[in-house]
């Protein structure tokens, strides 16, 4: 089915709806103002006396949600870090018993040689 321009213009020109067109829509909106029951807003209000729209809502769930994510991740980092210095500390604190451990046993060694004597007194390192 082909459609001309004429066609087009034809069905979008202007008709009048009929002289008792008006009266039609008044009586359509009184008869549905009539039939509407009032909601009781002020029960519904009586805690919360705020309306709040649902884009609204969704924009104060979103910020709610990004502040705790935000607070999660910052409590995580901190959590790591804490960990990475108990690691690194840790570590230092082997290496300090390790290098006494060592000394130690250099000085039990030397304690426990028989007395024989040495022409000269050297300075040992580990």
């Amino acid at each position: 089915m082909h459609f001309s321009d004429d066609d087009l213009a034809a069905a979008l020109r202007r008709k009048d709806p009929g002289a008792d067109f008006t009266q039609r829509v008044i009586s359509a909106v009184e008869a549905g103002r009539a039939s509407a029951e009032p909601t009781p807003r002020a029960q519904s209000s009586r805690w919360w006396p705020f309306r709040f729209s649902p884009a609204f809502v969704a924009v104060a769930v979103a910020i709610v949600l990004g502040a705790a994510s935000w607070i999660g991740v910052w409590r995580y980092r901190e959590h790591r870090a804490q960990i990475a210095r108990a690691e690194q500390a840790r570590a230092q604190a082997i290496l300090a018993l390790r290098i006494t451990n060592a000394k130690l046993n250099h000085v039990l060694r030397q304690v426990n040689q028989p007395d024989a004597p040495q022409p000269k007194v050297r300075r040992q390192t580990l």
